[in-house]
């Protein structure tokens, strides 16, 4: 691979990483704004531990999520032929 395609990689990867990062940095300001009001309407209909169950889910299902992304990307990395 020559240095300018490189370049262009490392270019492409990093504009990504900045990309996910301020969305996440928007999404956790947004969520800090909503979540007191947000949190009190909804514990006062469900009980912390059913909240905690589905957050608890929702952890898993993103981990279970990011490990196939990335076991599909390593695969396509190294095509069998």
């Amino acid at each position: 691979m020559s240095f300018i395609n490189k370049v262009k990689e490392q270019l492409a990867s990093r504009t990504a990483e900045a990309c996910v990062i301020a969305t996440t940095v928007l999404l956790a300001w947004a969520f800090s704004s909503v979540a007191p009001t947000l949190w009190r309407s909804i514990s006062e209909e469900i009980t912390a531990q059913a909240i905690l169950r589905v957050l608890l889910l929702s952890l898993l299902i993103n981990l279970i999520l990011v490990t196939v992304l990335l076991l599909s990307l390593r695969a396509s990395d190294h095509p069998t032929d």
